[in-house]
């Protein structure tokens, strides 16, 4: 599953350079003014170096992301029911999903991410599992088979290994941004530092996880041939996302966001419009169990800069994405109570 998609060659390349230009630069403050070595030895050395950082990203991706969301491991005794439907699911695409995991979050989310040789490994939030329908779990599901299945996703979690160690140094910085009012001049300075490597990163790691989320969302419908289960999904993680803005999805979630069903500062900006387009399209959304109007409109949250990018498309377009897809295979679509023609 580790395919190079042409689409990532000039961000490896980029990031190959970035990468090179940091090591070339403390190679020859080490090697040419205090050692003395000539500028062939400084490059060699410099580009082997290089190499070994890139390389060692990828072998740790997956470990950064695993300890940074701390999920319990699932078994088939612990959970029949996910187990099957997980397996089931990746069987039928013919993949092997190596671990499921939960995350002890209210939020609910999924997320995933891939090992140096491309194995999956599924994260499930707990609210997910206690908010979806089975339908929905399933549609959410596939989901995430299709993009571990899209040829980015190895790229993407490389990167969003580096993001983790950029909140390592911002989390307290990050956390005054939400409120916390003991931020102290070191947090500043912590944030200043760890703002190089998540500036160096993040383009890249929004072309793989943008990329990655497109191929999702088609397969998504193609694979379960139920476009209403993965709409409805799409409504009710967003709507909780949203009214929920003040907890994991605004820190804990920041670096990994880029993985997730859903990127949790485009729920957030976006649900208001994703509101009105479901209604617009008759869909009755104080019909859905546990659905939440209040939530804060986007232009009363102060976004801190760690979040301030989009690695997905918005709700809304994939909201009317997933309606065109689905109109194809289940005319007039059902959604709830509403037919959509």
């Amino acid at each position: 599953m580790w395919r190079l998609k042409a689409k990532l060659r000039p961000v490896i390349v980029f990031h190959f350079v970035i990468h090179f230009a940091f090591i070339f630069f403390l190679s020859w403050v080490l090697l040419s003014l205090l050692l003395r070595f000539d500028p062939v030895t400084i490059i060699a050395v410099g580009f082997l170096l290089t190499i070994t950082s890139l390389f060692m990203e990828v072998m740790i991706g997956s470990s950064q992301v695993v300890n940074h969301l701390d999920p319990r491991w699932l078994s088939e005794a612990s959970d029949p029911v996910i187990w099957a439907l997980v397996h089931g699911e990746a069987s039928r695409a013919g993949i092997k999903i190596t671990k499921i995991g939960v995350i002890n979050s209210e939020s609910p989310n999924a997320l995933i991410a891939a090992s140096f040789r491309g194995e999956p490994i599924l994260l499930l939030t707990k609210g997910l599992m206690q908010r979806l329908s089975y339908r929905e779990m399933r549609a959410v599901i596939s989901y995430m088979i299709g993009t571990s299945m899209s040829g980015f996703l190895v790229a993407a979690t490389m990167f969003a290994g580096i993001l983790i160690l950029s909140y390592r140094l911002t989390s307290r910085y990050i956390e005054s941004r939400m409120g916390n009012p003991r931020e102290q001049f070191v947090d500043k300075v912590m944030a200043a530092i760890g703002y190089i490597p998540f500036a160096l990163t993040v383009s890249q790691y929004v072309t793989a996880t943008h990329s990655a989320s497109s191929f999702g969302d088609r397969y998504a419908v193609d694979q379960t041939r139920d476009p209403s289960a993965y709409i409805m999904a799409l409504i009710k993680v967003a709507n909780d996302t949203a009214s929920q803005s003040d907890r994991d999805n605004r820190t804990l979630f920041t670096p990994v966001k880029g993985l997730m069903f859903m990127d949790p500062t485009l729920a957030i900006r976006d649900y208001p419009v994703l509101l009105k387009a479901a209604r617009s399209q008759g869909i009755r959304l104080e019909m859905i169990p546990g659905h939440s109007p209040e939530t804060l409109e986007s232009s009363e949250v102060e976004y801190h800069v760690f979040e301030w990018f989009w690695s997905q498309p918005g709700p809304l377009e994939r909201f009317r994405g997933a309606i065109r897809a689905g109109k194809k295979i289940e005319y007039p679509l059902k959604i709830g109570l509403a037919w959509i023609e």
